[in-house]
């Protein structure tokens, strides 16, 4: 992990700064707005105008906010799913982690994967299950149970229950990008194989990928509830 965030430093603090760029790009629309209705709306009685233009620029800070930067913080979070690959599996490669990991996002992942119908399919599943698993109602009276252990325990497999899914986009990029490094260099196509070929072996890669985490998902949700249940036993206790 160490070895990670050094060799990564700077795609972690360019994330950083991109994030702080949110609050900032709302400060400024404001004051933008405060500006513009200062300067052009002087005419209009009772600042009649500020609140539209307030609301104009609120927008476009939103639209900043929830398109570019989730956009490119995608892009990033991409890369270093790709560095963390390479560490863990301790790949060669040339130059940079960082400059090898965006190289590979744009030769791999980019303009394969994240255009493939198989990939958006994928997404929309994981989403259909962690909705489907997480507003049963058999859950939602656990949540609501008279004893406080069961309450505590529900929410718990609950939270373990989302989390994981949550990291299975990271999962399945991974195994799709590490499968098509393995394809690339050791496939029978050699080591430049078509377009075609490489598109829907991705397509197949993706689809293994989703498979194999359901069938982890399980074991993946005990061993991660277990240390919460210790952790909460123990504050409980205590």
């Amino acid at each position: 992990m160490l070895k990670l965030l050094f060799k990564t430093k700077f795609m972690f603090i360019f994330q950083l700064l991109l994030y702080l760029t949110v609050p900032i790009a709302y400060l400024v629309m404001i004051n933008v707005a405060f500006f513009v209705n200062r300067t052009y709306l002087s005419w209009a009685p009772f600042n009649i105008m500020l609140p539209a233009v307030v609301a104009i620029g609120l927008g476009l800070a939103s639209v900043y906010s929830f398109y570019v930067v989730r956009v490119i913080a995608w892009y990033i979070n991409q890369a270093l799913v790709v560095a963390a690959t390479v560490i863990v599996n301790g790949l060669e490669y040339k130059g940079s982690l960082t400059s090898y990991s965006f190289g590979e996002v744009n030769k791999s992942l980019l303009i394969f994967s994240t255009k493939s119908i198989v990939s958006r399919k994928t997404f929309q599943w994981l989403k259909t299950i962690k909705n489907s698993l997480l507003d049963k109602e058999v859950m939602k009276g656990l949540f609501n149970h008279k004893w406080v252990v069961v309450r505590v325990v529900s929410g718990l497999i609950r939270t373990s229950m989302s989390n994981m899914l949550d990291y299975a986009d990271e999962v399945i990029v991974s195994y799709t990008w590490m499968s098509t490094y393995l394809y690339k260099h050791f496939g029978s196509d050699g080591k430049k194989p078509k377009t075609t070929k490489l598109i829907k072996n991705q397509a197949r890669f993706f689809l293994e990928g989703f498979i194999m985490f359901i069938r982890c998902y399980p074991r993946l949700v005990v061993t991660t509830l277990f240390p919460a249940l210790g952790v909460t036993a123990i504050s409980l206790l205590s």
